[in-house]
């Protein structure tokens, strides 16, 4: 998926189509945090209304309000968490608000706003507030939609002074003028051509704006992802996933094929492409299993069959070390990006001196401890990853607590506790998924035997065939010599 900015067309923009909702149908929907306390009220938000069509002139564009939503039941709530941010650019820290979440679900929601915190795009007010409603998130990404939206009159001003110093240099002009003209009239001209075009870029971003507005409550659930496996950028285009160029939001995934693996790269990124290709091959290869008589076309299909199925179960987690470093080599140093990943969105950042991938740890469980801010990513199964704080420093760990241990000892040694077992808990899940991975190995490798087999029955089976027709024609041929020879 391209990540550049909507370019303006020169057409109208198309009625908009109906946009039916498209959920992640690999994992169930997130589920965030529900709090019985009354949400507190949001005087900001009657504020930033007011300026909402200042930048967008002539906007008919409303956010969708909390009525319209396809949600029902009880509001959907989310905890927020103060975290230090240090900015590396002006090295100076900071306390940013995010939101976190209680299970890891698809929730690209998470992702997108707490990328716009960690910019400074988006705020959480009032500065104590602890809980969001998945509206009150809602209404202030419409607004930041609303208003950095093309300015006409800035656009226009800054076209024409851009168009009038073109035609001094001599530089061609897209607009029409006459031998005759004075500098008076090609000036308007100029301005003329100059608003067109802004206009027409303006009415496409308030297409897409409309579009996007309407896709919001999508983000309450998971958007329908389709991973291609050429590149760390490339997803299969839908309109929801458009939403992330509306917001400037890079969205990246590392599940990518090693070019030096070519008969996978060949069959996976190069004839299927993407995720659900990939799923359809496999289940062309089993269908075949069934089949007594193979033809050349068969046998290329249940090749390449296993080649995919290969794949799909040596990368469960949906990451290659190929994939990983790609990230590291590509992605853009102290700037947040969304993270896809075990059907997931995540918040990551490059660190800019150690260029080392770090996760943005958004677990409800964890939202009173500062100290665990981010996550390390330095391998596909995070095996090894470890927690971080804020500046990117190790948490401090039970044996220094002795020595600081005061009033309020037990706190910080119930912490580091915690911190110890859930440190305890990662690797037992790690090992978990180590032992997965073995068991799918056996299984896969026993999958392969069978299939061999079966292929070596079917050979054999066609090879006696053969024999047998070129047995028959042989004796077809001999009796009919021995009849000549008769007559």
């Amino acid at each position: 998926m391209s990540t550049d900015p909507p370019q303006p067309s020169h057409d109208p923009p198309p009625p908009q189509p109906p946009l039916s909702e498209h959920t992640l149908t690999e994992s169930p929907p997130c589920q965030q945090t529900t709090s019985t306390n009354p949400t507190p009220n949001e005087p900001d938000d009657h504020t930033s209304h007011e300026n909402t069509h200042e930048n967008t002139p002539h906007s008919e564009t409303t956010i969708p309000s909390n009525h319209n939503n396809t949600h029902t039941g009880p509001a959907q709530e989310y905890l927020v968490k103060t975290i230090r941010w240090v900015d590396f650019n002006t090295r100076e820290a900071k306390d940013v608000r995010i939101i976190t979440q209680n299970e890891n679900g698809p929730c690209p929601l998470v992702a997108i706003c707490n990328v716009l915190f960690l910019r400074g795009d988006l705020e959480i007010r009032p500065p104590d507030r602890e809980v969001v409603t998945f509206e009150y998130l809602v209404e202030r990404l419409g607004d930041y939609l609303l208003n950095h939206g093309p300015s006409t009159t800035a656009n226009t001003t800054n076209t024409t002074t851009t168009s009038t110093t073109m035609n001094h240099q001599d530089k061609p002009s897209s607009t029409p003028t006459s031998p005759n003209d004075d500098d008076n009239t090609k000036m308007i001209r100029t301005k003329s051509s100059a608003q067109s075009s802004t206009q027409e870029y303006v009415l496409t971003y308030r297409y897409n704006l409309d579009a996007a507005l309407s896709i919001l409550p999508n983000l309450q659930t998971g958007l329908d992802v389709n991973v291609r496996f050429s590149s760390i950028r490339d997803f299969e285009p839908t309109a929801e996933l458009a939403m992330f160029d509306l917001f400037d939001v890079d969205l990246f995934h590392g599940w990518v094929v090693d070019p030096q693996d070519e008969e996978t790269y060949r069959v996976v990124a190069g004839k299927c492409g993407s995720y659900n290709a990939v799923v359809e091959c496999v289940v062309r290869a089993d269908t075949l299993n069934d089949k007594k008589d193979w033809t050349q076309e068969d046998e290329l299909q249940m090749h390449e069959g296993l080649v995919a199925s290969s794949f799909l179960d040596d990368t469960a987690t949906q990451l290659t070390y190929y994939g990983l470093q790609q990230l590291a080599d590509t992605v853009t140093p102290n700037k947040p990006f969304v993270f896809f990943r075990n059907n997931h969105f995540s918040t990551l950042l490059k660190h800019p001196e150690s260029s080392g991938l770090f996760m943005l740890v958004t677990d409800s469980g964890l939202v009173s401890q500062k100290s665990v801010v981010w996550e390390s990513l330095g391998d596909i199964d995070q095996g090894s990853s470890e927690f971080f704080d804020g500046s990117f420093c190790k948490p401090q760990m039970i044996q220094d607590l002795p020595e600081n241990v005061g009033a309020d000892g037990d706190t910080e040694l119930d912490y580091a506790l915690a911190l110890s077992l859930q440190q305890q808990e990662i690797s037992t899940a790690n090992e978990s998924r180590r032992q997965q991975a073995i068991q799918r190995d056996q299984l896969r490798q026993q999958q392969q035997q069978q299939q061999q087999q079966q292929q070596q029955r079917q050979q054999q089976q066609q090879l006696r065939w053969q024999q047998e027709h070129d047995s028959a024609a042989t004796n077809v041929k001999r009796k009919s010599k021995q009849n000549c020879v008769i007559s």
